[in-house]
């Protein structure tokens, strides 16, 4: 399948796989670094820096509170980043927190987890769960004026927490779940590639290869199955609140996304599948140079919005 992709779009990641032909086997120092400093210079610029707070976690991991200048909503966003539960950190996504606290108008808190191999699984898991409860606990919000957002590995571990808070009796506002990883058993090298995990094994910025890589340095042996690992084997999904998967469509996590949302639509969850043309996996880094990521990133933000509720009608 072919899929038509900005121009500039294209540029990057032909730019993209010269480094990692020039640079074969880089190191885990290499790669996190790499991801920190590419994913902060090409993540969307906020006109105006939110005031911060950094906050330890009981877990020994630690959130970033963002407060913008123009805060007109009582709500919380928990985002989790991505990178395949090994990179990334509250730094590499700090220019895109600031933005999109400052384009919501609501608090974000920035998590940062312990990453893998050092902390495997389920230590992003409990981390996350940290800090919703202490975004609870400390006033910051109530759990229904809460958005769990992330993307990628983040976009697994808002919809394992929501549903972690769901099972405490404590409904977040809403998921925003961007083009998540879903099922942390594919793929897998006795199983041939299929659907979009084949359509955009390689050349798509996220490739196949990687993807088991990820799953090494994140999953102990034996964990994968495991539903907080692998969403889709969630034996209960109602109750959610409306949930998001937005999807970018040359993606190989594509059908994962989209078949974890019509899984949500089956258990009665108001699901919503946004897919976003133009772009690829991580599209929200890539708001620098490409159009369509752009547009994306601006939907994506007003998702982020949780509305007011609504008062109850005078007899």
């Amino acid at each position: 399948m072919t899929q038509q992709l900005d121009p500039e779009l294209l540029d990057f990641l032909r730019d993209q796989a010269a480094q990692a032909a020039a640079n074969p086997d880089p190191t885990l120092e290499e790669l996190r670094a790499g991801y920190r400093e590419g994913y902060r210079a090409r993540s969307p610029q906020p006109v105006q820096a939110c005031e911060t707070r950094d906050i330890a976690l009981p877990t020994g991991a630690s959130m970033r509170l963002y407060t913008p200048a123009n805060l007109s909503s009582d709500a919380v966003i928990l985002y989790a980043h991505g990178g395949g539960f090994a990179l990334g950190c509250v730094d590499t996504y700090d220019r895109q927190s600031h933005w999109l606290a400052e384009q919501t108008g609501q608090r974000l808190v920035s998590l940062d987890y312990r990453l893998a191999p050092e902390h495997r699984f389920p230590a992003p898991v409990e981390d996350a769960q940290a800090a919703f409860d202490r975004i609870t606990s400390d006033g910051l919000a109530p759990a229904h004026r809460i958005v769990l957002a992330g993307d990628s590995a983040g976009g697994c571990l808002c919809l394992v927490t929501a549903l972690l808070a769901v099972g405490k009796g404590q409904v977040p506002g809403r998921v925003v779940s961007l083009y998540p990883v879903t099922d942390m058993t594919l793929p897998h090298p006795d199983v041939p590639l299929a659907g979009s995990m084949k359509d955009f094994a390689q050349g798509y910025y996220l490739e196949a290869e990687e993807m088991q890589w990820f799953r090494a340095q994140y999953l102990p042996e034996g964990t994968a199955g495991d539903w907080r690992a692998s969403v889709v084997n969630t034996r209960d999904l109602s109750g959610l609140p409306p949930t998001w998967i937005v999807n970018a469509r040359a993606d190989p996590l594509f059908d994962q996304g989209r078949d974890f949302a019509r899984l949500l639509s089956q258990a009665g969850v108001e699901a919503i599948h946004e897919v976003h043309h133009g772009v690829v996996h991580n599209f929200m880094e890539h708001t620098q140079f490409s159009p369509s990521a752009r547009k994306a990133a601006a939907a994506v933000a007003r998702l982020l919005v949780l509305p007011v509720p609504r008062s109850p009608k005078a007899p």
